[in-house]
């Protein structure tokens, strides 16, 4: 899910391997998702012909195209309801979930007009198609999309990668699980690892319940469960049971169990900010090294 991870995990792979050796791809959903882009745009003949490169927008300037959208429909008299930030994230919504601006809405809408909340949407993709830019969510939705749509590229990329390693699993959202779905049809060479109770994306719209079909989505599947932890210690792992054991998501999988000793006692800091967290988490971590 980050480039950080991603790093991490390609300078493992290259030093288990013998120097020179080529190496797999190891990316990012998004960065997996524009590399496809890119070669798409240099296969197609129309855009050849027209431009070949799409940029990428970061965060400030998606807000500043969604406000010129907003303004743009305003001054066509379309009352905008609300801050654009709430309704930005509206849209962000309905592109992980895979939805268009001219398609049902309901599910992300939280009570705006739909209306009014298609006619936004649209607004800000005809200005990023205008610039030749995507935003984020735009890379896997567009992936998607292709593969769903077209058999020979799907085919294409699922001959290319034959064996498919997930990490993080639980934190799957829809546009991510359909990429993953699109590559792999049931009796493909695919390997999962994660842990429901460590879901963490929920605020971007990841769904554990990806996680919990995977066996029906491949019935041969192997389960291996892993019950030690190499990270924490005991006392953060007996702590941390106690706050999820009622709300498991994972209640077939037993205890975890650390061979780590440790403090005895857990910690809990109560500041004013975020900074003074920050400032707070360095100096106890200066002391305990």
């Amino acid at each position: 899910f980050t480039n950080r991870a991603a790093q991490e995990m390609r300078e493992r792979i290259e030093a288990m391997l013998p120097p020179g050796t080529s190496l797999p791809l190891v990316t990012t959903f998004h960065g997996l998702c524009n590399k496809i882009l890119i070669e798409l745009d240099q296969n197609d003949t129309e855009a050849a012909t027209a431009r070949t490169t799409h940029s990428i927008i970061d965060e400030t300037e998606r807000l500043f195209l969604f406000k010129e959208a907003i303004n743009h429909l305003e001054f066509q008299g379309i009352k905008v309801p609300a801050a654009a930030r709430k309704i930005l994230e509206r849209i962000i919504l309905a592109k992980q979930q895979l939805i268009g601006p001219q398609e049902n809405l309901n599910p992300v809408s939280a009570g705006f007009d739909t209306t009014v909340l298609s006619a936004i949407y649209g607004a800000y993709q005809e200005r990023l198609s205008q610039q030749n830019q995507y935003d984020f969510e735009d890379l896997i939705f567009r992936v998607v999309k292709r593969l769903e749509t077209d058999p020979a590229i799907r085919e294409q990329y699922q001959k290319q990668f034959q064996f498919i390693f997930v990490d993080e699993y639980q934190d799957l959202n829809q546009g991510q699980y359909r990429l993953i779905r699109a590559f792999s049809p049931p009796h493909k060479d695919i390997f999962a690892i994660g842990d429901p109770d460590q879901s963490i994306y929920g605020f971007r719209g990841s769904n554990v319940a990806y996680f919990k079909k995977f066996i029906k989505d491949y019935p041969e599947a192997t389960v291996i469960q892993l019950h030690r932890n190499y990270r924490s210690s005991r006392t953060i792992l007996e702590a941390s049971f106690h706050i999820i054991r009622d709300h498991r998501l994972n209640r077939t999988q037993g205890r975890v169990y650390s061979e780590i000793d440790g403090d005895k006692s857990v910690y809990v800091y109560e500041l004013s900010s975020e900074k003074a967290e920050a400032t707070a988490i360095g100096r106890r971590i200066e002391k305990l090294v």
